[in-house]
Formats: C-alpha cells, sequence, structure tokens
C-alpha cells in the first residue's frame, strides 16, 4: 500500500492534464498512488489519462456528472481506499518536485508532536503563473494578501485560507468525514475546519505548486493590492450575496453535522455564524462585531460589514 494517495479530479481538462500528470509522476517522492476521478469528461481527458501505463494511476469516471469541482472532489474523498495521507491535485496546475516529500515531512514532523490519532492538515503556498506557465507572483498568499496563521474555527469560519491542491491531510483527519456534508463550500474548506475544530493546522513557508490561472478557473486568484480588482468583486453583489448564504449554510451544516464532537463554545461560534442567514444585514453587523468573524485585511472587512 502506497503511503500517500493523490485525489486528482478531472472534467474536460485536455488542455494542461499532461503538464500535471508529468510532474507528479517526476516528484522526488514515489511511493503514492494516483487515483483520477473523472466528472464525464467529452474531450481528450480520459484518452490522455489511459495513455499512461504508470502503475501507480487508477483512472475511474463517474457515471452521472458530479455538477461541481466541489462534489466530485468530496465524492473521491469518501471513496479513497488507500494510503495514510492524501494530497488533492487540479487538472490545470504543475507541482514542484519536492512537493510531496515536503509537504509530508511537515506533516510526519507534526505528528511526532501531536501524535498520529490527531486529525492534522498540513499546506503550502503557490507561485501564481499564467496560462502559458509565467509567473504572475512568486506567492499566492503575498498576491491575495492571505494570513496562512489565522487558523482559529472562528477566523475560518469568515474566510478560508487553505487552497485544495497544496494540502496534505492524515488519515486522522480523514475518518472525520464519512458523508457528503449536505452544504459545503468547497472540500478544502470543509477540512480545514475540521483541523482547526479537532485538529492541527500546519503551515509551509513555501511555494511548492504552479498555481496556473486561465479563463476556465474554477476559483483562481486575483490581486489584493489592486483597488480595481477588490472594487470588481464587490460590485457583483448578487455573487457575494450568494457566497455569503453558501458560508452561512455551511456553518449551520458543520454545527449539525459535528454537534456531538464541538465544545459549546465551538457550536456556539458555528451556529451563530450559520444563524446569518436568517438575518437583517443590521443583525449580521452585530453578529460579526459580537463573536469578532473578522476578515484579514481592512479592505475585506469594509466589504464584508457592506455586504453580508
Amino acid at each position: 500500500m502506497a503511503t500517500v494517495s493523490i485525489l486528482l479530479c478531472t472534467y474536460n481538462s485536455e488542455n494542461y492534464l499532461r503538464p500535471l500528470l508529468d510532474s507528479i509522476l517526476q516528484n522526488t517522492y514515489s511511493d503514492f498512488e494516483l487515483f483520477v476521478q473523472d466528472d464525464c469528461s467529452q474531450d481528450e481527458t480520459m484518452a490522455i489519462l489511459h495513455s499512461y501505463s504508470d502503475p501507480r494511476i487508477h483512472v475511474e469516471q463517474n457515471e452521472r456528472p458530479s455538477g461541481s469541482a466541489a462534489n466530485n472532489f468530496m465524492s473521491a474523498l469518501l471513496q479513497w481506499r488507500t494510503g495514510d495521507y492524501i494530497m488533492f491535485a487540479d487538472a490545470d496546475d504543475i507541482w514542484h518536485p519536492e512537493k510531496i516529500e515536503n509537504t509530508l515531512r511537515a506533516m510526519k514532523d507534526a505528528e511526532t508532536i501531536y501524535g498520529s490519532d490527531t486529525p492534522i492538515l498540513a499546506h503550502c503556498d503557490l507561485r501564481v503563473v499564467n496560462a502559458k506557465g509565467y509567473e504572475i507572483a512568486p506567492s499566492l498568499w503575498a498576491y491575495e494578501k492571505i494570513t496562512p496563521g489565522r487558523n482559529s474555527l472562528k477566523q475560518l469560519l469568515a474566510q478560508n485560507n487553505v487552497t485544495g491542491c497544496a494540502m496534505m491531510i492524515n488519515r486522522a483527519l480523514k475518518n472525520l468525514v464519512t458523508e457528503k456534508p449536505e452544504h459545503f463550500v468547497m472540500h478544502d474548506w470543509w477540512l480545514a475546519l475540521c483541523a482547526a475544530a479537532f485538529g492541527k493546522i500546519v503551515v509551509l513557508d513555501e511555494a511548492l505548486i504552479d498555481y496556473r490561472q486561465h479563463q476556465d478557473n474554477s476559483v483562481g486568484a486575483y490581486n489584493a493590492s489592486s483597488l480595481s480588482a477588490s472594487a470588481k468583486k464587490l460590485m457583483n453583489q448578487e455573487k457575494v450575496h450568494h457566497i455569503y448564504q453558501e458560508m452561512f449554510r455551511q456553518a449551520a451544516c458543520f454545527a449539525k453535522y459535528y454537534q456531538q464532537l464541538l465544545t459549546d463554545e465551538q457550536f456556539t461560534l458555528c451556529s451563530a455564524y450559520g444563524n446569518m442567514a436568517h438575518q437583517s444585514h443590521l443583525g449580521r453587523v452585530v453578529t460579526v462585531l459580537r463573536y469578532g468573524f473578522w476578515k484579514n485585511t481592512f479592505v475585506r472587512n469594509l466589504g464584508q460589514l457592506l455586504s453580508i
């Protein structure tokens, strides 16, 4: 059994899939298996996958479309079978040669301190590149003004700072997810909440992946130093409102799903954030102020108070 399981979800990924696969297979750490779950691609994705004869690659295709990358990743996670550690791969990125080795070392160091029965999530920085692979920014965290040290449950309810393709989780963390949550924004955000509530989050202050930006990104990066980029995000109030509603539902679902494991304080925090779905704008502002559901920059907090 391989030590590391890598879960790759694909959907019409022919444009960038080969560089991603090659970069994983050329990593310095080789004791891994790559499980690919394709979401009914209609291009050459499956042909590309089957052109690789490496026995570490296992390919499956969904019988019907999952509806989103988040659903496909959560489904893949629930079907995961082997390995003591899990990593997640996006089909359009490029892994640096030492990505698996360095992340696994950080994970094992953490398990030495906290024990392997402690749910642990380890994640690294990302180098932002354009569609052709040219550097946009050496650090996603700096580019988006992300503060990875803000990893308490209260902070992560209001703002996620974990990128799925940059993280590794251990078996203890995976075992907390036994069914698909009714409401979750992304698989990485849900797992980050689990790690914050019940375990530890480990930060690797190095970029170990090229995070490719192109017109078909599911999420993508944006320059948080650009006032125009920030204003553009705020101007789309319909999208902002939808995102906040999804965040509220996620928090309420998390409180319900883990009620028996959460402390009273944690349950109160999750419930309070989730209850904002049913409050007026003024009520939400009061809740943010009362519980301290702050984001990590003045601009983001101002946008939150105006848009929530």
